[in-house]
């Protein structure tokens, strides 16, 4: 396949700070000293203590790993899979603005409305499930477009309406991406431009995401490392 076919998409570089680590480590450490004591005083600390452990699961264990995954398939050329991996990236972000939206009062006061929200976005599901360990999780989940209408502008709104369009599999232009490329020729002269035009866009949105998503991730574990200690010095 000549180069005439190919998206010109940048890689992420995404990486975990060693102080990002460290303030989970102080999360973590914070989350056993006498935890049944501080949830009887206070539900904040338990809700902390579930906070830090969904970001770390966002920013260490899906994150990465959807990273890994998009840089694989832009070295290989697999477009269709490098957008639906972004577009999963994307959703990572919207949930930690979500949360950081949620969050942004409960230093003063905490409303049985804030903690089903942050339940549904922690530990929410489509459908009814079970834990590991026993126990059914019957939470439904707060939609995805719910978190970015509430969270988000409308060009971002639009920007995950866009990757959405293109990971749906009757979406023309994809469509076409798929017969060239199988055919071994080169795009038209139309498509070549939309190509461009695509690409530039997919590759600002990537990047602002990533932007956001290091953003979040420390304002959310310094306002849980800040309030846990803040809850057991009282």
């Amino acid at each position: 396949m000549g180069m005439e076919n190919k998206f010109f998409l940048d890689t992420i570089d995404f990486n975990v700070s060693k102080d990002m680590l460290a303030k989970f480590d102080i999360v973590a450490q914070a989350s056993w000293e006498k935890q049944a004591e501080y949830d009887s005083k206070d539900i904040r600390w338990s809700l902390y203590c579930s906070i830090s452990s969904y970001i770390n699961w966002i920013g260490i264990g899906r994150v990465e790993e959807l990273v890994k995954t998009y840089n694989h398939s832009i070295e290989t050329n697999n477009i269709i899979s490098s957008v639906i991996i972004i577009r999963s990236i994307f959703e990572s972000f919207i949930s930690l603005q979500f949360l950081a939206h949620t969050l942004k009062d409960i230093d003063i006061a905490i409303t049985p409305e804030q903690i089903e929200s942050i339940k549904k976005i922690i530990d929410g599901v489509r459908h009814n499930t079970t834990y590991p360990w026993g126990g059914e999780i019957d939470i439904q989940t707060t939609h995805i477009m719910t978190m970015l209408e509430k969270s988000f502008n409308d060009n971002q709104t639009n920007d995950y309406a866009f990757l959405s369009n293109f990971c749906h599999p009757n979406y023309y232009p994809s469509l076409n991406i798929l017969m060239t490329q199988s055919r071994s020729v080169g795009f038209s002269e139309p498509m070549k431009h939309w190509q461009k035009e695509t690409s530039d866009r997919i590759n600002k949105i990537q990047q602002y995401t990533i932007r956001g998503l290091q953003d979040k991730l420390d304002h959310i574990i310094d306002k849980c490392v800040k309030n846990l200690y803040a809850i057991k010095l009282r």
